[in-house]
């Protein structure tokens, strides 16, 4: 549909600028030659009727055609917006639909760690307070582990410095749920397949792809936001290819800017997500992050 309108478009306006170089060219050719200004008076003064109603008519007929064209083209633009609204319409619905879903799934993922600890109060939030602790203690017993963390610290840290204390870190998350024994992982999944959803669904404009995401970002406590930060970058936090498509997907779009220090087990964790802005960090720390995106 659209496509036939381009054609339209484009044969109209082929159609009026001949009839425009006709034009010229004909009143260029009458005031030129004298032999043929004077024939057009005679013309004139012996056919004026026949000459007022044909110049009316083609008149007429290039301001319908005009008409027709302006309404083709009002119609093509109305379509295109009345198809857009039925898709974000259909979008809008399937995705607050899940945002819904995410309050109940997050409610199931609070009540198998509360079984699993044997703790009536355990939640989210408590799990990710006892990872905090579980994190002092392996800094204090392993000191390679210690020493990959302080190498974060480094104002210079190389790529591999950074990757490594990925491993350890993604490693650490790893055995820590597996010792609590806690089948709360479908949580993690369902916030990963929820963003992954807008990324692939949404056909818009790009700017509402953050909008989106900010919608399921509100509906997180800042422990949640966390326990994603290290459960994307675990063993969990890998698709079929072993890519941490979800991490760098988070990443890209500055999922968890919103993260305060205090929150992440340490400060420096923030560089393994080097596009991400955080909103602690200060300027240089910006201009840094901003320069690494500009190469």
């Amino acid at each position: 549909m659209i496509s036939k309108m381009k054609y339209l478009k484009y044969i109209a306006y082929f159609l009026l600028i001949t009839a425009m170089i006709i034009i010229v060219a004909y009143v260029t050719l009458s005031l030129s030659d004298s032999a043929v200004c004077g024939s057009i008076k005679t013309n004139l003064s012996t056919n004026i009727g026949d000459f007022s109603w044909g110049t009316i008519g083609i008149l007429l007929t290039f301001i319908s055609t005009l008409f027709m064209f302006l309404t083709f083209n009002f119609q093509q633009r109305q379509f295109k917006e009345t198809k857009d609204d039925a898709f974000r319409t259909r979008f809008e619905g399937t995705f607050f639909n899940m945002i819904s879903m995410l309050y109940n799934v997050r409610t199931e993922a609070d009540w198998q760690i509360a079984y699993s600890t044997k703790d009536e109060k355990a939640n989210l939030k408590s799990f990710y307070i006892s990872l905090k602790k579980k994190y002092e203690e392996k800094i204090k017993a392993d000191p390679d582990f210690a020493h990959a963390m302080n190498e974060m610290e480094k104002e210079n840290v190389l790529a591999t410095e950074i990757q490594t204390a990925l491993y350890d870190l993604g490693a650490f998350y790893d055995k820590y749920v597996q010792e609590q024994k806690c089948n709360a992982g479908f949580y993690f999944r369902f916030v990963h397949n929820l963003v992954t959803f807008v990324l692939l669904h949404w056909k818009g404009s790009p700017k509402d792809i953050h909008m989106y995401l900010n919608f399921i970002q509100a509906q997180m406590s800042d422990e949640e936001l966390a326990l994603v930060f290290y459960d994307s970058i675990s063993n969990k936090g890998l698709d079929k290819n072993r890519r941490y498509t979800f991490k760098n997907n988070l990443d890209e779009y500055s999922f968890l800017e919103n993260i305060p220090e205090s929150i992440l087990l340490r400060r420096c964790h923030y560089k393994i997500f080097p596009k991400t802005i955080f909103c602690f960090l200060n300027e240089d720390e910006r201009k840094k992050i901003r320069c690494g995106e500009t190469r």
